[in-house]
C-alpha cells in the first residue's frame, strides 16, 4: 500500500511539474541567405517640362508605377 501511494504522487508530480522548453537558435548563415534574397528598390521617378502660355511648368511622373505623382508646378 506504501508503494502505491508514493507511485501515485510520483506520478502525480510529474504530470503537474512545469516544463522548460528551449527555442532553437537560428545560426548567422540562415539569417545571411534570407536577407540576400531580399533586395530593396526605390521608386524610379522623372520630371516633365512645358511651356504653357508662356509659363514654364514641370510635373513628376512614376516610371515603376505609370501615374502621375503631381499636377502641374509653375516653375
Amino acid at each position: 500500500m506504501k508503494k502505491g501511494i508514493i507511485i501515485f504522487s510520483v506520478m502525480c508530480m510529474c504530470m503537474y511539474s512545469p516544463v522548460t522548453v528551449f527555442a532553437e537558435s537560428i545560426s548567422s548563415e540562415v539569417i545571411t541567405q534570407e536577407t540576400a534574397q531580399i533586395s530593396l528598390r526605390a521608386e524610379q521617378v522623372k520630371w516633365y517640362y512645358r511651356n504653357h502660355d508662356g509659363v514654364k511648368q514641370k510635373r513628376l511622373w512614376s516610371v515603376t508605377y505609370g501615374y502621375w505623382k503631381t499636377k502641374w508646378i509653375n516653375c
